[in-house]
């Protein structure tokens, strides 16, 4: 069943720690209406997630339904929604929908992205996007707990809900605007205008004055460059969404090369995981004893030798499979060009 409004609502979604409460704070101030009952702030989100209730535990029950974690840290496909959850859906549109520009946003969404767009066929979706490393490094920091046990799960949701993302919007890309979340920092109204132009809104000037420094990191995190040569593939999905993001210069992918199959994706990613931790507890232990925090340094400096021992090992055994190849294509030619010769 479907569901006719005035006012067609703005989905804004996508991975989390993508920089969607930043632009939705963007999008209030700019007079869309997001929800009045929001999510407490928390020190990882001093001005709010900008998530509106409503939807959030509606996506929470769904999960837990499907026998997934709450957080939204799915890998695979979601089973179809049943009739009373479309019930459900409708009573929450009902109660949340304004005459003037409204949506929400939950990057839960990004999960059920055919199941709204079917109950609201006219609704709008705003995605964002931001690179694996630095959403990967983000979620590390934050020290959820999925990623203490499991650091390549972080990966592994990105890469899942990008794809997801993916596949939508290139089935609906009229009603759907894709923005790196650096695009929307240094440009704020430009992306108000886009959204304006395409979705027909009226929203007005932003608030610049949310982008402060501290907000969201643009640095390159320190292991991406060896992260994106060792794992091609996530490279490529990054590219396919810097294709479809408005006003993104497109960046090259890092090309596959032989013997990648075997790389340690695994062993890096929890260096990764592990030096945020240590930094976290350096950084909540601060009033502790020198001592402890001297121990908690040259463990740190040990993870990170570890990691840069891992680095040159893999990189090795690459060169090593390539000079294997390239020696055994030469032993071949040799062999059937004598032949050839009789």
């Amino acid at each position: 069943m479907t569901v006719q409004l005035s006012q067609s609502p703005l989905i804004i979604a996508g991975m989390g720690r993508s920089g969607t409460s930043l632009t939705t704070s963007l999008l209030q101030s700019a007079g869309l209406h997001v929800g009045e009952n929001f999510l407490p702030v928390y020190p990882g989100a001093v001005r709010g997630l900008f998530e509106n209730l409503d939807f959030v535990h509606f996506h929470k029950k769904q999960l837990r339904e499907f026998g997934q974690p709450e957080e939204g840290w799915v890998t695979s496909p979601l089973p179809d929604a049943s009739e009373t959850a479309r019930l459900e859906a409708q009573q929450l549109i009902a109660k949340n929908q304004r005459d003037a520009g409204w949506g929400w946003k939950d990057p839960r969404t990004t999960l059920f992205l055919n199941f709204w767009h079917e109950i609201l066929p006219d609704a709008k979706f705003l995605f964002l996007i931001r690179s694996p490393w630095h959403v990967i490094d983000s979620l590390y920091r934050r020290g959820d707990a999925a990623f203490l046990t499991n650091p390549s799960l972080a990966l592994e949701v990105w890469e899942f809900y990008n794809n997801s993302l993916i596949s939508f919007v290139e089935q609906h890309a009229e009603s759907s605007l894709v923005f790196h979340i650096d695009t929307v920092i240094t440009s704020p109204q430009k992306v108000i205008e886009l959204i304006n132009q395409k979705f027909a809104y009226q929203l007005g000037t932003a608030d610049e004055e949310l982008f402060s420094a501290d907000r969201i990191s643009t640095e390159e995190p320190p292991l991406s460059l060896a992260a994106a040569e060792l794992m091609p593939e996530i490279a490529v999905v990054w590219q396919r969404l810097l294709n479809l993001a408005e006003l993104s210069t497109s960046i090259a992918t890092t090309e596959t090369k032989p013997g990648m199959e075997n790389s340690p994706t695994g062993a890096i990613l929890s260096h990764w995981q592990k030096m945020r931790a240590l930094e976290r507890q350096l950084t909540t232990t601060a009033a502790a004893s020198e001592k402890t925090i001297t121990d908690l340094s040259n463990e740190l400096q040990a993870l990170q030798r570890n990691l840069a021992t891992e680095l040159q090992r893999h990189k090795q055994e690459s060169r090593l499979i390539i000079n294997l190849r390239t020696a055994k294509d030469i032993i071949i030619q040799t062999t059937f060009g004598k032949k050839t010769k009789r």
